[in-house]
């Protein structure tokens, strides 16, 4: 739940945490004791997929990561939400988070927006707004927070094949168009010459 990265080879940076996480587990009783002991109440989800769909950063990261492969690709650093993201970017955001919304709808799951999560998990830290790009341009915490900067960064090798590739499937597989996510994942599938679709999670 900790939003942070290592800074040193034993010195890490806590931007924020993220307060009421979703929980999926097979044995609630005993698995969820030791997290709750750290965290207070950890709320349980329906099933792993609700989890995982309900997961904030797949989106966000692959959105401004591949609108922003020049500064990928600069070597240079720069700051993925104060000069990666922008309020083009931040409506891309919102129109593949409303394709999610709709595959939880078909799916009988609660309906909870990008911007309605990072307001849950950073309202206490301090999180604003009334749009994802409202709220990430403005938190505090992530101010400093670095853009990637080769294909290899984990928001193109973890997000694209296992955070938008599923989503892509799971709304094929329930008759719920997704062209935004679709063209994301072809958009990263031609911009990095990597098969994600044939890499990534699609069998459900």
């Amino acid at each position: 739940p900790f939003a942070c990265r290592k800074v040193a080879p034993c010195s890490v940076f806590v931007g924020g945490w993220k307060a009421n996480f979703l929980l999926s587990a097979k044995y609630a009783n005993t698995q969820v004791e030791p997290l709750t002991a750290l965290f207070g109440a950890v709320p349980l989800s329906v099933n792993q997929v609700e989890t995982g769909l309900n997961e904030t950063n797949f989106i966000i990261h692959a959105c401004i990561s591949l609108l922003n492969i020049g500064l990928v690709e600069s070597g240079r650093d720069w700051t993925f939400y104060r000069e990666g993201l922008t309020p083009s970017i931040g409506r891309l955001i919102q129109d593949a988070d409303k394709e999610r919304l709709a595959l939880l709808k078909k799916l009988g799951l609660a309906e909870i927006s990008l911007a309605q999560w990072l307001l849950r998990f950073y309202g206490d830290q301090g999180a604003r707004g009334e749009t994802v790009y409202d709220i990430l341009k403005n938190f505090e915490y992530f101010a400093t927070s670095k853009g990637p900067s080769a294909f290899t960064h984990r928001y193109f090798s973890e997000d694209i094949p296992y955070g938008l590739v599923p989503l892509a499937s799971l709304g094929q597989i329930h008759g719920v168009s997704m062209p935004v996510v679709g063209m994301l994942v072809d958009l990263a599938c031609r911009l990095t010459g990597t098969d994600y679709r044939a890499a990534g999670r699609s069998d459900f």
